[in-house]
């Protein structure tokens, strides 16, 4: 868990923690890295209208690594489906590790040997 996530009061932490705990758990993950993200982070957040977005990092199940499965990201909102968020609501995005490394990629590249004529 990063310092930003110092903004959100003590409650909101408790209730975040939670959460995070719970969808990590049903899916036998391990999280590694959480921080706060969108308009919040960025300080462009407006009281009373903008939701909370958490993003983060997690070690897949010992199963899911074993059997080569390639886990989804792990996503939980509070708001109801087909609704816009109020300013009460949390969304948390996880990412596998595996799949957040290959982002830190250059653009066209998928990890993937290249040879290189010289």
């Amino acid at each position: 868990i990063t310092p930003r996530l110092a903004m959100l009061s003590d409650s909101q932490k408790t209730a975040l923690r939670r959460q995070v705990e719970e969808l990590c758990r049903s899916h036998g993950a391990t999280l590694l890295y959480l921080t706060l993200s969108g308009s919040i982070l960025y300080g462009t957040d407006s009281p009373g209208t903008s939701d909370t977005d958490v993003r983060g990092i997690f070690l897949p199940s010992p199963d899911s690594l074993i059997l080569g499965a390639d886990p989804a990201n792990l996503r939980f909102s509070t708001a109801k489906a087909g609704e816009r968020n109020t300013p009460d609501d949390v969304d948390i995005d996880l990412w596998p590790v595996a799949r957040w490394l290959l982002k830190l990629l250059p653009a066209g590249d998928k990890g993937t040997a290249r040879q290189r004529s010289v």
